[in-house]
């Protein structure tokens, strides 16, 4: 047939559409160029058929790498509620890789997590039990902060207040036996059964108070622990 002029001339029968045979193309280009042709064909007629494809030019396995490259780029991030990352992802937990094997993940975050051993790996980074902050990139929240740089924990510095109740005018005594009357401001002695003594009056004051601590190792909120995931462009 002679090269289609419009999607309606396009067949979804690989072998229908243009070129024909192998006169002016390579044989291997001649099937894609048909296949390419019918792929377009079955998208304007409704769902593609993964059967009318050749199995060297469109698998399953090739399908869903190009699905994932579709959703993830290199360097992307994502959470699991499983124990795996799953084809493609790797857990994000500071481990060398091999900086050939992921090249393309290499490409997009050097060694920005770490040099591996400074030639053949680099660093996945880390964030096993780890909260992540959006960084500032000069907003001036939280000044001073380098792409994929940590920040140990920390809260607010901020004061307590604590008082203790007045006690009033008061006297301790010291000593046993008689005492006669006293009076603020001076100490009073007398006689009896026994020596005795009583001190001076001091006056209406307060205590100082001693505030404990109270709490756990950190400061952290509620959570639930889930599987932090880096995708290898693979």
């Amino acid at each position: 047939m002679p090269v289609p002029a419009s999607l309606d001339d396009i067949s979804t029968t690989p072998a229908e559409n243009s070129p024909a045979g192998t006169e002016s193309v390579f044989p291997a280009l001649d099937d894609y160029l048909r296949t390419v042709f019918a792929f377009i064909a079955q998208v304007r007629e409704g769902p593609v058929l993964l059967t009318s494809f050749p199995d060297d030019f469109l698998t399953l396995a090739k399908l869903a790498q190009a699905v994932q490259h579709g959703v993830a780029q290199p360097g992307d991030f994502k959470w699991r509620f499983t124990a795996t990352p799953g084809d493609g992802w790797l857990v994000c937990n500071g481990s060398a890789v091999s900086r050939t094997e992921y090249v393309l993940l290499f490409d997009a975050i050097g060694t920005t997590y770490g040099a591996g051993n400074g030639t053949t790996t680099f660093n996945l980074p880390d964030l096993r039990a780890e909260f992540i902050r959006g960084w500032d990139g000069g907003r001036g929240v939280d000044d001073g902060r380098v792409l994929g740089s940590s920040q140990a924990d920390s809260f607010r510095s901020h004061t307590h207040t604590a008082t203790a109740s007045a006690e009033g005018l008061h006297r301790h005594n010291n000593g046993s036996g008689n005492q006669s009357e006293g009076r603020p401001g001076g100490a009073v002695t007398g006689t009896g059964a026994g020596s005795q003594s009583v001190t001076g009056y001091d006056g209406e004051h307060t205590h100082t108070i001693t505030v404990t601590s109270a709490g756990g190792t950190e400061t952290r909120g509620r959570n639930v622990a889930l599987l932090p995931c880096i995708f290898t462009g693979l």
